[in-house]
């Protein structure tokens, strides 16, 4: 065989899969399950290993979680939060800000490794001026 039809033969091949794939959540969907099944993320590999959680790939890479609060002036904080990236993660503290009433601008999100780097100015104190601690322990929680 030639590499033209390895290649032909494997995309045919793929694509039956997908659309066996597509019979099985639509089946599921007709056996009562009312929201369509989640997507499987695929496991993380570091160093030849496989299956390894975010909390194990932030322990491997040395990584922290930490919150940074520092008052920029009487209506703003900068906030950097160092966290195991998880599903929610992210809106919980969100909620966690707004409860504070701040809002985020000038905010950058990354990940890598399992880990969540969010960095942000907060604005918009109503009384004018926070407790740091107080702010920086609601957000680690």
């Amino acid at each position: 065989m030639t590499k033209a039809y390895i290649i032909k033969d494997a995309i045919t091949y793929i694509e039956e899969l997908d659309s066996q794939v597509s019979e099985l959540k639509d089946e599921l969907m007709e056996l009562g399950n009312n929201t369509p099944p989640k997507e499987e993320t695929k496991p993380a590999i570091i160093k030849g290993e496989i299956n390894i959680t975010a909390k194990e790939m932030i322990k491997n890479y040395g990584i922290e979680p930490e919150v940074k609060v520092i008052p920029i002036d009487d209506n703003k904080l900068w906030i950097k939060v160092v966290y195991e990236k998880k599903m929610g993660g992210f809106s919980q503290l969100v909620e966690t800000i707004n409860r504070l009433g701040l809002e985020f601008s000038d905010t950058n999100l990354t990940t890598s490794h399992g880990t969540a780097v969010i960095s942000s100015c907060l604005e918009g104190m109503s009384d004018g001026c926070l407790n740091v601690e107080e702010a920086r322990e609601l957000i680690m929680n």
